[in-house]
């Protein structure tokens, strides 16, 4: 199934739209540049830089840059988790 289609990919990137953010200030699992235009991925990722959210897919967490996941679970709050995908956000709510 494409990303596009996948209604757990959906959910991630509903949830970051609903937070109110440009694709350029997320980081993303490839494959979300159809549903977040303008994404950070592995492939563009600024070094130094924590992205406004990270939307990351569970199964492949060694994609991410070691650095920034761990500026980011110390900066960010977990505001979106399913079954295959978790939001590290600056904003929202945090999950329960």
């Amino acid at each position: 199934m494409q990303p596009e289609n996948d209604p757990f990919w959906q959910a991630a990137a509903a949830h970051v739209t609903d937070l109110g953010l440009a694709g350029e200030a997320v980081f993303a699992a490839l494959g979300f540049e159809g549903l977040l235009p303008g994404c950070r991925t592995i492939h563009n990722v600024t070094a130094g830089v924590v992205p406004a959210a990270l939307v990351l897919h569970k199964g492949r967490l060694e994609e991410v840059p070691a650095d920034l996941l761990r500026a980011a679970l110390a900066t960010h709050v977990t505001s979106f988790a399913n079954e295959v995908f978790l939001v590290l956000s600056e904003g929202g709510a945090p999950l329960a």
